[in-house]
């Protein structure tokens, strides 16, 4: 078996020298997801030094994390604005040497939150435009918008119109297939036409019903 290479110092004048400090090490991060401002731990050994965190995705740097406080087991720091998407986080200490993970935990999720709906309402024939707001992480942006977005109902697909900016874009809902659930009230004497079904709030002396229809 060929042997491992190996130093050899045959001469006890030569000079000879080694550091106490460790590596930073990764050994978890808390919460898993998140958005900006979101106050990020991360769990691991050796952290005491550590002065950065940046936050890479494909191995390049796209963020930077604020308010960064270092202990020997832990750190904290605030999350930077950043597009929804996985990315993974590695710390640094101040001569620019970075941490290790070897159980690759060092992982962080920058996640959209649906903060609205408007229009909520349409026909069980679909067609009608639904705008969503977001906040969080927001919608993606740029030339591949509309591809990078995707919006569903109820499991169907709700095909994108626009994208106005992050926290806003439109989509088409689509019909409703199968059986549908719908309720009948029973109003009173002399009224002729539907009210406001958006508004309305269902009477109480009135009887109430239901019915299934295709």
């Amino acid at each position: 078996m060929p042997s491992l290479p190996h130093l050899r110092f045959p001469d006890s004048s030569f000079p000879r020298s080694y550091s106490t400090e460790l590596t930073p090490a990764i050994q978890g991060v808390s919460p898993a997801t998140g958005y900006l401002g979101t106050t990020i731990t991360i769990n691991g050994a050796a952290l005491q030094d550590v002065t950065a965190v940046q936050v890479l995705q494909g191995r390049q740097v796209l963020g930077t994390c604020t308010n960064v406080v270092a202990q020997a087991g832990q750190v904290t720091c605030t999350a930077p604005d950043l597009p929804a998407g996985a990315y993974t986080l590695v710390l640094r200490k101040a001569n620019g040497e970075g941490s290790v993970d070897a159980l690759k935990r060092g992982t962080f999720t920058f996640v959209t939150v649906l903060a609205g709906v408007v229009d909520n309402y349409g026909s069980i024939a679909g067609g009608l435009p639904l705008t969503v707001t977001a906040a969080g992480a927001g919608f993606a942006v740029g030339p591949n918008n509309m591809t990078a977005n995707a919006v569903s109902i109820g499991g169907l697909d709700c095909p994108l119109i626009e994208v106005a900016n992050a926290t806003q874009l439109k989509c088409r809902a689509q019909g409703l297939m199968g059986t549908v659930l719908a309720e009948y009230w029973n109003l009173g004497v002399n009224i002729y036409s539907l009210p406001d079904l958006i508004n309305f709030q269902r009477p109480s002396k009135y009887g109430k019903g239901r019915i299934r229809g295709h």
